[in-house]
């Protein structure tokens, strides 16, 4: 029986095939990474070594692949936006390992244009579980980050109109309660009160006329008559007041704080400047309404003696503070006074402005009103007019 001789030993034909199949993966691979959009990379991590990278790093990450195999291993952070470096190297020294290292951040280019890149990385570990390569790829994703960009700024700016619009329709609204105020109030001062001014001097030539039990009854109807037209009077104030049509804002708050006094015993002093306020009339109305509120609330609430109202103008805002010695709060956590102080709050947001307390057991509670001069309600983005 002859024996066969094989052409070459059985051991070097499975290297050869190993080694050409390892050949052919290796072109597959180049192939792959040279021809997808994205950065693959590859590093001895026991070394610290870069042991390959696609073509694709030049065009997206702005240098040359040849930074990468120097001895300097942090020369592939050099084009890394100064904002986003830091905050890359630390999270990438802590998460690498983890397989948890994916990040966003900016890469400036030798010509000054900036790209958004999303890089990866992926550990690759030996049988005893230490990490021996670490993988990554990184991908430009400025066309995404500018979509995002877009996306947000159309956002934005849906919020702005919606919060001018609200802004206006608030304005509106407050300025047509007002309207109906005031129209209710001229009816009281126009109808009402002129009947009960007749009725008063009927009823005093009924007291001329009578004597005895009659002249008694009639000195009773006059009394009730007369304290019906003080409420009446009251309320033709309380629902708009003339003055502040007739005299405008400051007179109004003066007698505000006077009518405050005679009717809940608060003593309110006025620190003005005694310069008039050119207040839109939505600001006038808002504010006024605001000062009653507060007032009130402190005299039936805080159980004050007196309140303090300063006034300070600028050429585009104005200021009202309102002092107190009564109860203090925490304004962060406790209720405040009474209702209508987030009420309060929402309209002055609403048409520009702002409310600020301070509550301090040493020094009292302030409550700070501040709203520019001239509202924008014309669809308009409304600033912030009490940043500096």
């Amino acid at each position: 029986m002859s024996e066969a001789r094989p052409d070459t030993p059985a051991s070097s034909t499975q290297a050869g095939d190993d080694s050409a199949v390892q050949n052919q993966e290796q072109a597959y691979f180049r192939i792959l990474a040279e021809n997808v959009g994205a950065v693959f990379w590859l590093t001895d991590w026991v070394k610290r070594e870069v042991l390959y990278v696609s073509p694709k790093w030049e065009h997206i990450w702005g240098q040359s692949v040849e930074c990468l195999f120097g001895g300097d291993h942090s020369a592939w952070a050099d084009n890394i936006h100064l904002d986003d470096r830091a905050r890359v190297l630390r999270n990438f020294g802590r998460d690498v390992e983890q397989g948890t290292y994916d990040e966003d951040f900016r890469v400036v280019h030798p010509d000054g244009s900036v790209r958004w890149l999303q890089e990866r990385a992926f550990p690759i570990r030996d049988e005893h579980g230490d990490v021996v390569r670490v993988a990554g790829v990184a991908e430009d994703i400025t066309s995404r980050k500018q979509a995002e960009e877009e996306l947000q700024r159309a956002r934005d700016e849906i919020d702005d109109l919606r919060r001018a619009q609200i802004a206006s329709l608030t304005s509106e609204l407050l300025f047509a309660e007002e309207n109906e105020r005031h129209r209710i109030s001229n009816e009281l001062h126009d109808g009402l009160n002129q009947l009960m001014t007749l009725a008063l001097l009927r009823t005093a030539q009924l007291k001329d006329a009578t004597r005895g039990a009659s002249h008694e009854l009639a000195t009773e109807i006059e009394r009730i008559l007369n304290d019906a037209g003080r409420s009446a009077r009251s309320l033709t104030y309380q629902l708009s007041p003339p003055i502040l049509y007739d005299l405008g804002f400051e007179p109004a708050i003066q007698w505000l704080a006077e009518d405050v006094q005679r009717t809940y015993g608060l003593e309110v002093e006025l620190d003005d400047d005694g310069e008039a306020a050119p207040l839109d009339d939505r600001v006038r109305i808002l504010l006024f309404r605001a000062l009653r509120e507060l007032l009130i609330n402190i005299a039936k609430h805080a159980g004050a003696k007196r309140a303090h109202i300063t006034f300070q103008r600028s050429a585009e805002r104005l200021t009202i503070s309102v002092r107190d010695d009564g109860k203090t709060f925490d304004p962060n956590t406790d209720a405040p006074r009474g209702s209508g102080l987030d009420a309060i709050r929402e309209r002055l947001a609403n048409l520009g402005g702002r409310m600020r307390i301070q509550s301090d057991p040493r020094t009292g509670t302030e409550i700070l009103l501040e709203t520019p001069l001239a509202l924008r309600l014309d669809g308009a983005h409304v600033p912030d007019p009490f940043t500096p």
